[in-house]
């Protein structure tokens, strides 16, 4: 499942109707996660290489999304990092904020790797597939991403 709000994707769902993602914030859905959302970039791609989703609609999915990890979605969004730029592993898909189980810096390696994957593969698949303005703009964010994390 994603975001439409941040483009964050979580790593469950839920059956259950009055649990969905969209009902009222603190329900089941508003775990967003770093590690699957790395993976939903690259479902993105293959989305539009099988032209599954159109590309204009391809390419805003992924500026969303990392647009919410780069923190530029707007004032009333922010995902902390810790000093080296790692990122946590579960937030709030609504603003980014930490759960209160995660505070305290619970950064995750693992999850920041994979969410990078997803980036640089986005990034990857963008040089190769697309020269618009919007491809390019993607493709400098995540280079301008890439260069937090040291």
């Amino acid at each position: 499942a994603r975001s439409d709000r941040s483009g964050v994707y979580v790593d469950h769902v839920s059956l259950d109707k009055s649990k969905q993602m969209g009902v009222l914030p603190g329900q089941n859905n508003y775990q967003g996660s770093t590690d699957t959302s790395g993976l939903g970039l690259i479902m993105e791609c293959i989305a539009d290489s099988m032209q599954w989703i159109d590309r204009s609609e391809f390419l805003d999915r992924v500026n969303m999304t990392l647009s919410a990890f780069a923190n530029t979605l707007g004032a009333d969004w922010n995902l902390p990092r810790s000093q080296n730029g790692w990122l946590p592993r579960y937030f709030n898909v609504l603003n980014g904020q930490l759960f209160s189980s995660s505070e305290g810096g619970e950064w995750s390696v693992m999850a920041t790797g994979l969410f990078y994957s997803g980036a640089m593969f986005v990034r990857t698949y963008l040089s190769q597939h697309d020269t618009s303005a919007a491809g390019q703009s993607i493709i400098s964010l995540v280079d301008d991403m890439v260069k937090t994390v040291r």
